[in-house]
């Protein structure tokens, strides 16, 4: 059967838009004026259904190019604080109210999204003294929205070893009191002294994750993303989590396309998985879907190699070549030398394999495109696609440097919602000018993307839009807009999340427009993002979003 949809505004993409399109199995079969698709579908012979949008907006599925499904997912069954971090006060309250009312047996009590940044009555960061008025019994970890800095309590410290003769680390920090005891502040690698302690999660818990996860990304017009999901728990290897996925596609459960980004931080942990057999490209695929829903089966592909180089901004570890204009001295934390940096791309880019970096700060980012250059000088290879993810702090020579590498740059424009306030307290002006670009990587022939990070922020795709187009913060909407020359259009903030993240995967050609031949993925839409004001764009509804030709969220 073949299903036409029509009655409605029909955003194909790169600007186009057409009356009526229509769908054969889990691909688009026609699109263009009524006359036309009708025609094309009357020739098959095939039975039609006629679809009525009642006026509604339709656009490609939403693809969130850089997230973390998995720890989405564990953030959802977690404590969430995102809505609770106006106040110290507030978020304390919450978290007794949670610890009170919890039923899992997990011995530890963790959370994620605080923001100091967002605290009105203090903006220091939590201390273990803090977390101790919600319990000095139970251990508490509780990481910030970025996930680069996390708190303890007492009870945590006391379960680590963690005490005031404990090496410090250059990418593994605590923060000490003026008696030089743990305040209980984690910075970067340090987290996994606590995070190692934490029971590790069953298969069935990390497969429940992962569903929820795709469920609330369905919920926000989702039908693709790109995540890092490996190395989230030091006990769980890379290939239990492919089979966790291999087992949502064969139950039918798997709602979203992934495309992983593999975070293998070590030189072993690389080249244990290259000899594996996996690469960019790799896919896993159900041979008989069980479920009860005809999903598509090929829903899994390895994508990139992924790198952390640096921290964030919020948490002032992002790796930079001056120092912090808030913290005279401070520069942030690289997590690899430039030699072991070096010596991970040029293995990976010489077995064929993509990689993305995480880099925030401009030395982070200096330090990637160093790297990626010595690799190809190595070994030169065309359409390489590697890439910068985040790519928040940059200089006016890095951009020179994306566009001769040919450089993807994994943006994410929802970040100027908690950021626009405060670059120009971390950051010197004339780095300030030159950062948190969009529309000059697009002038400049530089391709991009755009993406959530989420649990960092939630994988609210119309808001990450209203961002690109405003250049404002949404709790802080009057304010002035940061950079505005470098605002995306609608029609380029939606393409950032549509055709962006397919051409970052090598699937441009597979989906991304609403165009004959490409994958049946797309969302409904109650409100025209094209007509209504710009500052409304992320009250915009998901009203229906399509995998494959067919319905995974029905509002």
């Amino acid at each position: 059967m073949i299903t036409v949809w029509t009655n409605g505004t029909i955003y194909t993409g790169h600007g186009h838009f057409a009356q009526a399109f229509a769908i054969k199995d889990d691909q688009f079969y026609a699109v263009g004026s009524l006359a036309q698709v009708q025609e094309i579908c009357l020739a098959s012979g095939e039975p039609l259904f006629t679809y009525d949008l009642d006026g509604r907006f339709v656009c490609p599925g939403f693809n969130d190019s850089h997230m973390h499904l998995l720890s989405l997912g564990r953030s959802l069954v977690e404590v969430h604080l995102g809505a609770h971090t106006s106040s110290k006060e507030e978020m304390i309250a919450h978290l007794k109210t949670s610890l009170a009312t919890r039923t899992n047996s997990i011995s530890w009590f963790c959370g994620r999204g605080w923001n100091q940044e967002y605290f009105q009555d203090d903006h220091s960061l939590p201390t273990r003294q803090d977390l101790d008025q919600v319990s000095t019994e139970v251990p508490i970890y509780l990481a910030r929205a970025c996930g680069h800095i996390a708190v303890v309590n007492s009870k945590a410290i006391q379960l680590m070893g963690l005490t005031a003769a404990t090496p410090q680390n250059p990418d593994a920090s605590y923060d000490v009191d003026e008696h030089g005891e743990p305040t209980g502040i984690l910075r970067e690698n340090a987290l996994s002294w606590a995070t190692s302690l934490i029971p590790v999660p069953t298969k069935e818990e990390i497969k429940y994750m992962l569903e929820t996860a795709c469920q609330l990304c369905n919920q926000y017009g989702i039908t693709s993303v790109h995540s890092d999901d490996f190395d989230m728990w030091p006990q769980v290897s890379p290939q239990m989590i492919l089979d966790c996925y291999a087992e949502l596609i064969e139950e039918g459960k798997l709602t979203v396309r992934v495309i992983e980004q593999c975070l293998l931080p070590t030189q072993e942990k690389l080249d244990h998985f290259l000899a594996a057999g996996y690469s960019t490209g790799s896919t896993i695929c159900a041979s008989t879907g069980s479920g009860p829903d005809p999903i598509p089966a090929d829903l899994f592909r390895i994508g990139p190699l992924k790198l952390l180089l640096d921290g964030s901004l919020g948490a002032n570890t992002a790796y930079l070549q001056e120092e912090y204009a808030d913290i005279p001295g401070e520069k942030g934390m690289p997590l690899y030398t430039q030699e072991e940096l070096d010596q991970m791309v040029l293995t990976a880019h010489k077995e064929g394999m993509q990689i993305t970096m995480h880099a925030i700060g401009d030395g982070a980012v200096q330090m990637g495109l160093d790297a990626y250059a010595k690799a190809q000088d190595a070994y030169p290879r065309q359409d390489a696609r590697h890439g910068i993810v985040h790519c928040q702090l940059t200089t006016a020579d890095q951009l020179k440097q994306f566009k001769e590498q040919g450089i993807h740059t994994y943006i994410q424009s929802i970040f100027l919602d908690a950021d626009a306030p405060i670059v120009h307290k971390r950051v010197s002006p004339q780095l300030a000018a030159t950062s948190y670009l969009a529309a000059t990587y697009l002038d400049q022939g530089i391709s991009l993307s755009n993406g959530s990070d989420a649990p960092v922020e939630l994988p609210h795709v119309m808001a990450g839009i209203q961002c690109a187009v405003t250049r404002r913060s949404l709790h802080t909407p009057m304010d002035a807009p940061y950079l505005p020359g470098e605002a995306l259009s609608v029609a380029q903030a939606i393409d950032s999340f549509t055709s962006g993240g397919a051409y970052a995967s090598f699937e441009e050609q597979l989906k991304g427009q609403i165009l004959p031949g490409m994958l049946a993925d797309f969302v409904v839409l109650e409100e025209d993002p094209f007509q209504v004001p710009v500052e409304r764009l992320s009250e915009i509804e998901v009203n229906t979003t399509v995998l494959g030709g067919y319905p995974v969220y029905l509002s």
